[in-house]
This record gives C-alpha cells, structure tokens and sequence, in this order.
C-alpha cells in the first residue's frame, strides 16, 4: 500500500505531463499520473470508486516515464499497480479473467495450445539440455509469436551449454502488471529453475526479466540477453555490417532496470548507431505495454505512431530489446529486429 506521505508528496508541478503517453494521446487529467495520484488518495480516504475508474487505471503502460521525471520521486507505477490489485478485489474484468485462465491452462496468455518449445522443431545447431548452470527462459511472447527471435537467441546462446526449462510457462508478469495477485504459473517455474541447478537466468523480454528478479526471490541471478552478449562480445564476435540502425529504449529494460548503455555497446561494435529523439532514461514508450495494447487498442496505436517518429531518417533498421515493442512497433510500420537478429 502507497504511504499517504508519499501521495502527498506530489507537487502538481505538472512535469509529469510533459512524458505521459497517455495524457499526451487522449488529454484527460484523469488519464494521467497526477489524476491517478488523486484516485489514490480519494481512494485511501474512503471515497470509494468513481465512474470510469477502469479506465483512468488500465490506460497506463505503467512505462515509468513520470517515475523517473517526478522531482519528488513519486512511484506512479506501483500507485497504479496497487489500484490495479485494489480495484479487482471488488470487480470483475473479463479480459483479465481470459487471461487468468488462458495461463493456468495453456501457460500462456494467449491460449496457444501448442507445444512450448514447437519453435525448436527444425532447427539445425540446437540442443534441448534439462540442466545446466545458465538457464534460458524464452518467455511467451517469443514462443509464440516471435520464433525467428528466439531462434536467433538460442543460436547465440548454444555456445554457452545454456538449457531450457522442460515446461516452461508464463513468469506471470501480465498479469502481475494487471493486478493480479500470486498469478497461478509462478510456483510452478520457481519450482524448475530451483531443481535446475542453475546459477544464472537469461531472458529476452523486459517483462520477464523484471519478474524473474522482483518477483521469484530466486536465489540465482538474472539478466537480459542484452547485459550477456555486452559481457561476452569478443566470444560472440558479431561481424561488423555496413548500415545504420536506432535503438529503441524497452521502457521495463531502461527506465524499469537501467539496461541501458549495454545493448548500444553490442549494436556499435556491428554498426553505426543513431539515437532516437527520445533515448534512454527519456525514451518514448512503445504503447505496448500494462495491458493496454490487448485493452485499449486505439490508443497503443496511436503511441506508437508518435514514437515512430522519433526515429531518424537515415535509420535503416529500428533495433529493440523487447519482444512486445517490436510487435507493436511492426504493427505501426517500423522496420524493427530484435539485438540477436543484428
């Protein structure tokens, strides 16, 4: 629960407005991080919910921009987040119920059925190992809906005897980032990477990666793909290519856990990199991300187009390290790969 000394701590300066996607699309004040501010203390003080509550809640990409700027340091993020699991007390969402169920049964959100490692099937180069001191935990987006990811991923990683976990499900960040308490996967995986042995987990989505290191008190480390190739580029040694590329800040990876300078030393040991408008701590978010994509598509549409047009002209790839910016990124019209793909 937010401490009313924290609330109170927001200035109204109007900072905030200046990085929230949201307010920057629809314009409400209810529709950004000081409106939300005083939901919470309406909220705390007994007022109960207002109309429209769900809205002003789960437009939020929870992207961390107004965290970051608030001179005050003001959490927005977990302010949202503990809303979020407020609000589900005493409501139902039946999207967030889909979801629930689609990972409970199937160990993903989108309810694909089929085998979670279907993606390895024909795969040259590649061996499934159980054990092993460096787990890779695909996620599910990369599973599913970006196999060229992930096997360019593993491709990268085979060299370094790194094993999967035989039945993988969702880390539960989706719903974690919904409101969802104790999402119905996580014991599950704890229980796997455990029995693992493993000293080391790797893994290419931003979202993952947050829960794994937040959320599963595991007892090994954790660290994005992209802090392991910049560890290990002279083993990798990529080549170098003739082209130009911008780097699109995930805002989990950057803002979430300072992943910042890590993927920039990998793509320019390949080649030239131009920064976007909005880079690193102040990058622009992808609109992907909180739910709002499967829940509000309109607007993640529309700031996604506002963060195309931070990428430069000369760019000839938009280069990203998040499984769910570059399909949404894609989904708008930028030319985008993942950091493996370079």
């Amino acid at each position: 629960m937010p401490e009313m000394i924290d609330l109170l701590s927001c200035l109204r300066c109007g900072r905030c407005r200046a990085v929230c996607p949201t307010l920057e699309s629809l314009g409400w004040e209810s529709m950004g991080p000081r409106g939300r501010i005083m939901l919470c203390l309406g909220y705390l003080e007994g007022a109960g919910w207002i109309e429209g509550v769900s809205d002003s809640l789960y437009t939020c990409t929870t992207c961390g921009a107004c965290s970051f700027i608030c001179p005050s340091g003001v959490d927005v993020d977990s302010i949202v987040e503990y809303l979020r699991r407020e609000y589900l007390k005493s409501h139902k969402d039946g999207r967030i119920e889909e979801m629930y169920e689609a990972i409970r049964i199937y160990g993903n959100p989108m309810g694909d059925t089929r085998s979670r490692w279907w993606w390895l099937e024909g795969v040259n180069g590649i061996t499934l190992r159980r054990r092993s001191d460096i787990i890779y935990f695909a996620g599910c987006l990369l599973s599913y809906r970006s196999r060229e990811v992930a096997v360019s991923t593993l491709r990268i990683l085979a060299d370094f005897g790194v094993a999967l976990l035989e039945d993988e499900r969702c880390c539960g960040s989706p719903l974690l980032r919904l409101g969802v308490e104790n999402p119905p996967t996580m014991e599950d995986n704890i229980r796997q990477i455990e029995e693992s042995g493993a000293e080391l987990i790797l893994t290419s989505c931003p979202g993952c990666y947050m829960t794994l290191k937040n959320d599963y008190n595991l007892d090994c480390s954790v660290m994005h793909t992209a802090e392991f190739f910049s560890e290990h580029l002279d083993e990798i040694d990529p080549g170098r290519l003739g082209i130009t590329v911008t780097y699109h800040d995930p805002c989990h990876l950057a803002r979430g856990e300072g992943v910042i300078e890590e993927p920039r030393a990998v793509i320019e040991r390949i080649c030239k990199l131009r920064e976007m408008k909005r880079n690193r701590e102040l990058s622009g978010c992808c609109g992907g991300g909180g739910g709002v994509r499967s829940g509000y598509h309109n607007l993640s549409r529309a700031i996604t187009v506002r963060r195309l047009e931070d990428v430069p002209p000369d760019a000839d790839l938009i280069v990203t390290t998040c499984p769910l910016c570059i399909i949404n990124l894609s989904d708008g019209g930028g030319n985008v790969i993942d950091l493996a793909q370079l």
